[in-house]
């Protein structure tokens, strides 16, 4: 007889049920979702899963991991030291997260965790306040008393009821049961990309993580069990019996810490026969005989030693038939509604109620209620199929595994954040994240089982996919909870990293030989040429040019004021044209005149350029320092509560309506420290002082454009005219008297583009974190320095497609994920000190729905509309004014619709208020007084710059500029975009005026060289 078929007849077997239950699960875990309507019952109600968009967030998620497992494995050489980094690294972070997670939601223990962690005080410091329900409890589940001996030894260690270091120690359990995971895929695929695929799936597996502060056996009885696996596996390649031991020791431990490891010993009892037949040795079968007296001999004597400690019989616990009945009816007790299958009190009832502990006659009734459910399903299937439906998809389609519920119990107040996860915002997206998760791992290791079936497999590389099939089974008919099943999902988890990598390498194989690879690859080639760049930034040019072309010509007709500087109303008024022209025509001829001189000697080109630098950083400084002493300007509006908030907390003296206004717009608070930083420096209501940062903001934008312009367009020429236009910023110069953070998020986000072009250039990691670092600091001044930001990202993906350079691409990610965690961070640091909650501030809906608001040359200007909805209609309540915004939102879509005339008027009276404003309501900020002949200037030079810009969408769209060349047009554009629907202001185009300098300069020198040229050919034509 070939025994070897023998087994591999059996591994075909195990596959063949695995797939049955897996693909059942996998398609019952696309089509419903069980989900918890709170976080206090227990009673899973079944919903619509969404299938399409879970099978797209499956694929996402898949190709996320494939990726990353690709870019990691991408080095032959330096694979396995990648592995060892990964394995450590996801080892730490799953202890870490799940012990800080343990002491951040000040879990409180209740039910069984409560009572067996009494009896472990108790029996560790003395037995002085035991009563006899206690008595009950232990004498009717002695399953309990191996958890109970684990926490005596803990509480003895560690000091009185010292659950915490209970939990410590699941935490690191939770990193062992990533260290062994990741050893038996080794073992048993010899490949290496399961295992970091499977490493990769466990950085997601948050309910292991939360399950760390459930003071019970969950964390460390799967722990165990994977250490059980490991220890077979060892033992069956190196045939050495101390890996036997290590076997029976840790299958011994597993089942004293949670007694439904006995699973686990059956599963492994299996895989040991059958590899005793197969391959023809009786000491397979010793060993399993070994494992087994290790863990009889424990368990007696772990009993006996207590019975003689107690004084009372540990051998009449509840008969486990009554755990089977229960789990045969329908759940719920005590007015509490359950699903079918989960706890409803039969079991105590019976045995401690009606039959007073005889467990002979609870044995009776319970073999009598099994064999009544059993009657009552074979006389109506349809309630049989639809309970075990309800049953089966109540516990292993719920996709938290009742982490959340189980540990939502607390005596403490706990943080924000965690009562959004708990009961709050953030809980639906936890559930849905988690249900993709749940379908990942279900489909990975029915994918498995499906593409090795035909394989001749050792039974033993499926030992944990034995054991969840026994779970499966078993909890068919026993009680029933989703928490119970968590540990069998976990053991799918590195079957499920090895059927994606078979799928990935089945996927890999017919992409080639259908040809496919070689066509993406020839298409990557093309797209890597600077054609792509040249679509792109055409497409930029295009969209950024129109709108800015109609600037240039509607600025020179008409402009955007104000009735007085101190009121923020917009008009318009007619320009003189011949005036205005004359400047720009003057304007042009002085730049060139300026330029041809300074850069007359090419010697001396760059010395004189920073000859020029020097001068303009000097009246810059001149300038700003002498319209802050002379202004004579006052605060106002948000710069005056800004002042408030900083001074408060300088002097530890906050007002109400200082705090009232952070927690209404808690994205200012990184302002509020700024100014907070000043004052403690150089004293309480030092105005002068922020206005000396402000100026020196200035300074550091002259000195970052000229470096981006240099960067970018590699010209001295329009270096040149970047510096001369610089020193005539006018509207720059005014804001440094705003006690705000306009001038200091524009020189930030100038410093940022400089650092992230010599990036491009140079790839230094250096000049990527000062990127990151001031394109935070602009954040925090002002939020739409976010469209910067986002155009930097789409630079990056753009150069990182046509250039073949992933790493562009990769390193983006880090720079979003900063981004989006320094508002959060910010907000967190002023809780903690103010002790105010700001995560209830007003909702960006209501500034959108005031943006489509408005007639005239105030559509979508500040109307209190967000202050009225947010305060007095909603009294404060986030999501109340989130409500009325929308449908504001939708009433004004549906207007503008109806009417499509009104809407085009609106927008371009929206348009030309806001981007027509010269000075961008510079005066009426800083409170200046009525300067006319600066309000020419300023209209002029606005003109001058939006030439410059067209000029540079045109001439640049047949010259083969870089992608980068147009990312102060990308800015611009997105100002245009964000602007359309959220509100307007003078003062917000500033941020994208300042910022389009460079490629003003740019195209005013490009104009030029392309007017002498014509005048040159001219000139020609005349003489010949």
């Amino acid at each position: 007889m070939d025994t070897k078929k023998f087994e591999f007849f059996c591994s075909r077997v195990a596959a063949g049920v695995g797939i049955l239950i897996l693909g059942f699960l996998s398609l019952y875990s696309i089509f419903y979702t069980r989900k918890f309507p709170t976080n206090h019952d227990e009673m899973p109600v079944q919903t619509w899963g969404s299938p399409v968009s879970l099978v797209i967030l499956v694929v996402l998620l898949i190709a996320a991991v494939g990726y990353l497992g690709h870019w990691i494995l991408k080095n032959e050489k330096h694979r396995e030291r990648n592995i060892r980094l990964l394995l450590a690294f996801t080892c730490i972070y799953a202890a870490v997260y799940g012990i800080v997670w343990a002491f951040a939601c000040k879990y409180h223990m209740m039910w069984d965790p409560q009572l067996v962690s009494f009896w472990g005080d108790q029996l560790a410091h003395g037995m002085n306040d035991v009563s006899a329900s206690d008595i009950d409890y232990l004498s009717s589940y002695p399953h309990q008393m191996g958890l109970i001996a684990l926490l005596e030894l803990v509480y003895r260690i560690c000091g009185p009821e010292n659950y915490h270091a209970f939990q410590v120690l699941n935490g690191l359990g939770a990193g062992a049961i990533v260290y062994l995971g990741c050893k038996i895929i080794r073992m048993t695929t010899k490949r290496q990309e399961p295992a970091v695929y499977f490493l990769l799936l466990m950085l997601c597996c948050h309910p292991l993580y939360i399950y760390v502060c459930f003071v019970y056996g969950e964390v460390l009885s799967v722990c165990l069990s994977f250490l059980a696996v490991y220890a077979l596996l060892l033992y069956l390649e190196r045939r050495q019996i101390r890996y036997g031991v290590l076997l029976g020791a840790a299958l011994t431990l597993a089942c004293l810490v949670r007694s439904n490891c006995y699973i686990v010993i059956a599963a492994i009892a299996c895989v040991l026969l059958v590899k005793m037949i197969s391959d023809k040795k009786l000491r397979h079968g010793l060993v399993l005989l070994l494992c087994l007296a290790m863990f009889f001999m424990s368990h007696t004597a772990l009993d006996k030693f207590y019975e003689q400690r107690l004084g009372f019989s540990l051998e009449n616990g509840m008969p486990t038939v009554l755990w089977v009945a229960m789990g045969l009816q329908e759940g719920g007790s005590d007015g509490i509604e359950r699903e079918a299958g989960w706890y409803n009190g039969f079991a105590y009832d019976v045995f401690v109620d009606e039959c007073g502990r005889d467990q002979e006659q609870s044995k009776q009734i319970g073999m009598e209620a099994v064999m009544e459910s059993l009657t009552n399903f074979k006389e109506h299937p349809a309630y049989a199929a639809d309970f075990f439906w309800r049953k089966i998809g109540s516990q292993w389609v719920e996709p938290t595994y009742s982490c959340l519920q189980e540990t939502n119990r607390r005596i403490e107040e706990r943080s924000t954040f965690m009562d959004r996860l708990y009961k709050g915002d953030l809980w639906p997206g936890f559930v849905r994240f988690m249900d993709v998760y749940q379908s990942v791992i279900y489909f990975g290791a029915f994918l498995f089982l499906l593409l090795i079936i035909r394989k001749k497999i050792p039974v033993e590389q499926l030992s944990l996919l034995i054991v969840v099939i026994g779970g499966f089974l078993f909890y068919v008919v026993w009680e029933a909870k989703s928490r119970y099943v968590l540990p069998y999902f976990i053991m799918l988890i590195p079957s499920a990293a090895c059927g994606w990598d078979l799928f990935l390498q089945k996927l890999g194989r017919l992409w080639e030989k259908c040809g496919v690879g070689r066509r993406v690859r020839a298409f990557a080639a093309k797209l890597q040429t600077e054609k792509t760049e040249q679509l792109f930034s055409r497409v930029i040019l295009l969209l950024a040019g129109l709108p800015t072309a109609f600037l240039f010509l509607y600025s020179l007709i008409f402009t955007t004021i104000y009735e007085s500087n101190d009121l923020e109303v917009p008009s318009q008024t007619v320009d003189p044209v011949p005036l205005i022209l004359l400047f720009v025509a003057a304007s042009l001829a002085a730049l060139w005149m300026a330029g041809r001189w300074i850069l007359k000697k090419e010697a001396n080109r760059k010395r004189n350029l920073h000859i020029l630098l020097g001068v303009v950083l000097a009246h810059c400084a001149v300038f700003c320092i002498a319209w802050n002493l002379l202004a004579q300007s006052a605060l106002r509006a948000d710069p005056l509560y800004i002042h408030a908030i900083g001074g408060g907390f300088a002097l530890s003296d906050l007002n109400e309506s200082a705090m009232d206004y952070l927690y209404t717009y808690p994205h200012q608070a990184g302002q509020a420290l700024l100014v907070e930083i000043v004052y403690r420096i150089f004293g309480y209501e030092n105005f002068f002082a922020f206005r000396m940062v402000n100026t020196l903001g200035v300074l550091v934008f002259v000195v970052s454009g000229c470096a981006i312009t240099g960067e970018l367009f590699r010209k001295d020429r329009a270096q040149v005219n970047f510096l001369l236009l610089a020193a005539g910023c006018v509207p720059l110069f005014v804001y440094t008297n705003v006690i705000y953070g306009e001038v200091l998020a524009i020189a930030a986000v100038s410093f940022g583009l400089w650092m992230f072009l010599r990036w491009l250039r140079e790839e230094k990691l250096r000049d990527l974190i000062l990127m990151i670092l001031a394109l935070v600091f602009a954040v925090y001044m002002k939020n739409n320095a976010l469209i910067a930001a986002v155009a930097i990202i789409l630079t990056a993906l753009i150069k990182a497609v046509a250039e073949h350079r992933k790493k562009l691409a990769v390193w983006m990610i880090p720079f979003l994920a900063a981004l989006l965690l320094s508002q959060p961070a910010m907000t967190k640091l002023y809780e903690h000190r103010s002790g105010w909650p700001l995560d209830r501030g007003m909702p960006k809906t209501l500034w959108v729905a005031m943006g489509l608001q408005g007639e005239g040359m105030t559509a979508g200007w500040w109307n209190e509309y967000p202050d009225k909805v947010y305060k007095e209609q909603a009294g404060y309540n986030p999501e109340e004014a989130d409500a009325i915004a929308k449908e504001a939102i939708a009433f004004s879509v549906k207007g503008f619709a109806e009417h499509p005339k009104a809407a085009v008027s609106f927008f371009g009276h929206k348009f030309v208020s806001q981007w027509n404003d010269a000075g961008y309501g510079c005066e009426v900020s800083a409170g200046s007084q009525d300067t006319p002949r600066l309000e020419f200037w300023m209209n002029s030079y606005q003109s001058l710059i939006f030439l410059g810009a067209c000029a540079f969408a045109v001439l640049a769209w047949r010259r083969r500029y870089r992608i980068e060349a147009c990312l102060p047009v990308l800015i611009l554009l997105g100002g245009y975009l964000f602007h359309l629907a959220w509100e307007v202001k003078g003062r917000y185009g500033l941020f994208y005026f300042v910022l389009l300098l460079p490629a003003a300069a740019e195209g005013l020198a490009g104009l030029t060289e392309k007017a002498l040229k014509k005048e040159k050919a001219g000139e020609n034509v005349h003489e010949a």
